[in-house]
């Protein structure tokens, strides 16, 4: 089995392992490599060792994957000031930019994602550069509906088998993604894409 490997360069880049094949999603330019990298689907490659936990985090994984299948950009916004948040976001939404990943790199970050969780309806409403347990948390406490990684550690892996919400993981090398690939995660971001 061949993975087919596209990387596209642009805006944002979600890279989503499908069966044997990897699918990009994204308005940009893209070229093809091939890499024999086979899938392991097998719950012994766990790698939080939680057979359960991690079918579970899988599913909402996949879950994330199909559901942005259809969007071509999911705009990353970093949030200054929390007032700024719903009207934006209201604005996004109205031209058809549904989902949003609000980057949890400002003071303001936590409260602006509940604000539109609970006052943009239609908006499908995330969190980006999570990197620890704690964070995550906040998020989907918040209304997160999925969380974004630039990378990955174990503890987020362990935790994010907890969560009702999909984690979408970053990775920006071939054995990043093979490790997540064999934690279940076939749904990635190719981080950083510049």
């Amino acid at each position: 089995n061949f993975l087919g490997v596209y990387l596209v360069l642009g805006v944002i880049c979600w890279i989503g392992l499908h069966e044997a094949h990897v699918h990009t999603t994204l308005a940009g330019v893209a070229f093809g490599l091939l890499a024999p990298v086979t899938p392991r689907r097998d719950a012994r490659y766990v790698v939080s060792g939680v057979k359960g936990n991690w079918i579970m985090q899988n599913g909402l994984n996949a879950k994330l994957r199909d559901g942005l299948r259809s969007i071509a950009v999911v705009p990353v916004l970093t949030i200054d000031k929390r007032a700024d948040a719903v009207p934006l976001a209201r604005a996004l939404v109205a031209g058809g930019l549904t989902a949003l990943e609000i980057t949890l790199r400002t003071p303001d970050a936590l409260q602006a994602l509940g604000d539109i969780a609970r006052h943009v309806p239609g908006a499908l409403v995330g969190a980006g550069t999570v990197l620890t347990p704690e964070q995550g948390a906040a998020a989907i406490a918040e209304g997160a509906r999925f969380l974004v990684s630039p990378g990955v550690t174990q503890k987020l892996i362990d935790a994010a088998a907890r969560w009702d919400q999909p984690l979408l993981p970053g990775a920006a090398t071939a054995s990043e993604a093979m490790r997540l690939l064999e934690a279940g995660y076939a749904f990635q971001k190719f981080f950083p894409a510049e």
